[in-house]
């Protein structure tokens, strides 16, 4: 059957539909009790409204084929649980927004669809939003962390800006090395935590920093531009930025690059990047007592 919900009210599901079209304008769709809404044809949310996600481990919404989209054009959909699992995809419109916002509980974006972000996501008041693909996010928007949340990055993140400038929200590459930025913008006064092998590809626009912590490395998986004037820093003799494949270049414009770490090689060799440092380009070992090496 097709569900169609206007002009506002309320609707809670506590048990599992599965629908044909799903159409809400305005008004509060709550899912509950750890049951799922599963769509075989395309949903849409407009009119300001809102779908609660109310549980961790099932609370999902899901396509029942492929070729599923669920259009965010301007409501919020909100809480914690999982939005794309069976193959739907996502439009998020430029007055959609995906919000995680329950303490300390995660929001996951998966499935095998594709996530399109031309509005906001966000993660707030201490939620986890996390982007697990396989799938990659097409972002011509912002994804923001704030208050004391985390924006948890376990796939490719292509476009767009990645902000947590004036809060105290997380922005975290995560999970090995599917963890990826291609042509990412990093916020002026922001800055994303490299805590696993995340990749670079193609340009990155550091405007703010990209920390490289926890003995962890980057890896350059294609001729990557550095450019925004932005900061790289390395945070201990283990951090490392190197390669993977071969014949890969990193050209850094007008960042700098800082701390103590090692550029160009992989810890007990094996590394080839080649590094051009340009004009306005600054590598900085200024750790005391402590060096950053340029091997490979």
């Amino acid at each position: 059957f097709n569900v169609i919900f206007n002009n506002g009210g309320s609707l809670t599901l506590d048990s599992a539909r599965n629908v044909g079209t799903y159409n809400q304008t305005g008004g509060t769709f709550a899912i509950t009790n750890s049951q799922f809404l599963q769509l075989s044809s395309a949903g849409a949310l407009d009119g300001g409204g809102v779908i609660t996600l109310s549980n961790l481990n099932t609370t999902i919404i899901q396509g029942t084929t492929g070729n599923v989209v669920f259009t965010n054009s301007t409501g919020t959909i909100r809480g914690n649980g999982q939005i794309g699992v069976n193959g739907l995809s996502l439009l998020n419109q430029a007055n959609g927004i995906i919000q995680a916002d329950d303490p300390s509980l995660a929001l996951f974006l998966n499935g095998s669809g594709t996530f399109t972000n031309n509005g906001l996501m966000r993660a707030q008041n201490g939620g986890i939003l996390v982007f697990s693909g396989p799938t990659d996010v097409i972002n011509n928007a912002t994804i923001r962390s704030e208050n004391s949340s985390d924006v948890n990055i376990q796939t490719r993140i292509v476009g767009g800006t990645l902000d947590n400038t004036g809060s105290s929200g997380a922005l975290t590459l995560n999970s090995g090395s599917s963890a990826i930025l291609r042509d990412v913008t990093i916020a002026a006064g922001s800055t994303v935590n490299n805590n696993g092998s995340g990749q670079l590809e193609n340009t990155l626009i550091n405007r703010g920093t990209l920390a490289v912590v926890n003995s962890q490395s980057i890896f350059v998986a294609s001729d990557t531009t550095l450019s925004g004037g932005g900061v790289i820093t390395f945070a201990n003799t283990n951090c490392v930025i190197t390669n993977t494949g071969s014949n890969r270049t990193l050209t850094n414009s007008d960042n700098l690059l800082r701390g103590t770490g090692q550029i160009g090689g992989q810890i007990g060799g094996g590394g080839s990047l080649s590094v051009i440092n340009g004009a306005n380009g600054i590598i900085q070992a200024d750790d005391p007592s402590l060096a950053l090496f340029l091997n490979g």
